[in-house]
């Protein structure tokens, strides 16, 4: 949002310059491979059309995800915690409100409605392990998937009661399948069904959940649009994947500020 051209020898100075120095071998390695004797017409619209996807993922980059958090600035200004869409928490950034409002309305909106309903994890009702409701079988699926059209096939039904079931008596356990079989699905009915009190008749629900990611690229799938109505609603997810998203988590831990929502 605020890019600038420097010089390299003005780069020097800061950190980082290991960066510039791998985007300088890419850029010269791309112009070596558009020289290249022998190059077909083929292969050259592939560079391009490469190229042109690169550029649209910058542009992709500068585009806000979801708001974190907030604070005041020294100015006695609002500022929010941005997390930028493609990019890991680690690249989250305190922007102005006047900067982002005209690219980030939904998001501040959407930020704004977590805070107004609290579901902070000291309100969330504390089941020990041994001692959770009994289960009753959930025979329809979560509203969260039927508002949008969608609907779970019988095996993904089936996954989502044992998923409930082991949630009740306290006990661990691994779904696995194929690749492509709702797993995700699944395990998100079974966050909204607990947060809900669904899962059992009890009134006192679960509305805190913590989602460990183990590296980035599953973060993304988590936060798909379609899903985002019950992350935000029910449960803290935090992308356990390098030193920086990490740092970043702990630093709002620390001051009080931890995101209620999906990564």
């Amino acid at each position: 949002m605020r890019n600038t051209d420097e010089t390299y020898e003005f780069l020097k100075r800061y950190k980082g310059l290991k960066r510039v120095d791998n985007y300088i071998k890419a850029y010269k390695g791309y112009q070596a491979r558009l020289a290249a004797p022998g190059l077909t017409s083929e292969e050259r619209e592939t560079l391009l059309l490469d190229k042109e996807r690169e550029k649209q993922d910058l542009e992709f980059y500068k585009t806000v995800e979801r708001v974190v958090s907030h604070r005041d600035s020294v100015k006695g200004e609002i500022e929010y915690f941005c997390k930028w869409n493609g990019l890991n928490y680690e690249h989250c950034t305190w922007e102005p409100l006047e900067e982002i409002r005209p690219i980030a309305r939904e998001q501040l909106e959407a930020y704004r409605q977590r805070e107004a309903e609290a579901k902070f994890p000291f309100k969330s009702a504390v089941y020990a392990r041994t001692q959770r409701p009994p289960f009753e079988k959930i025979t329809e699926d979560p509203e969260y998937i039927t508002k949008t059209g969608g609907q779970l096939k019988d095996f993904q039904l089936t996954g989502l009661n044992w998923l409930a079931y082991l949630w009740s008596k306290g006990e661990n356990g691994i779904l696995a399948d194929e690749m492509g079989l709702g797993k995700v699905r699944a395990r998100l009915g079974e966050i909204y069904s607990a947060s809900r009190g669904l899962i059992s008749s009890s009134k006192d629900c679960a509305n805190c959940f913590i989602l460990v990611l183990p590296v980035p690229p599953t973060a993304p799938v988590w936060a798909f649009p379609g899903d985002r109505s019950t992350l935000n609603h029910s449960c803290v997810a935090v992308a356990i994947s390098d030193m920086g998203t990490g740092s970043q988590c702990n630093h709002l831990h620390r001051h009080g500020r931890c995101e209620r929502g999906h990564p």
